[in-house]
């Protein structure tokens, strides 16, 4: 599963021949975040894996604590998160969703900054 607004670079990235993604449509007036909700409604046995980026591009969205505890709710799926923007935030602070589960795979550019 991956957002709606997703680059495009990214579906061609979890691509595989017999894959199904699921795009998850995120909302103008809700600030475009994810809501888990959504993300469960979409989940079958088939699932292996959600993807999630914040900050993300292009809606630049950045998810809060509350909402990556949301997404880390999901136990039997493999979390991807974008976090290459992790760096790039000048208002408040991006969190990672290491915080909340340890078995999420990040792609980012920025693994200094996950010691602070």
């Amino acid at each position: 599963m991956s957002p709606k607004r997703a680059i495009p670079v990214i579906r061609i990235l979890f691509w595989r021949p017999a894959s199904k993604l699921k795009e998850i449509k995120t909302r103008p007036e809700e600030g475009f975040v994810y809501r888990p909700a959504d993300i469960k409604n979409k989940i079958t046995p088939r699932t292996k894996a959600i993807f999630i980026n914040s900050p993300s591009n292009p809606t630049g969205i950045v998810m809060s604590s509350q909402q990556l505890q949301g997404i880390a709710q999901f136990k039997k799926q493999y979390i991807i998160s974008d976090e290459i923007y992790h760096g790039l935030v000048y208002k408040d602070r991006a969190h990672s969703i290491l915080r909340f589960t340890p078995t999420a795979l990040l792609l980012s550019t920025d693994f200094p900054n996950y010691t602070r």
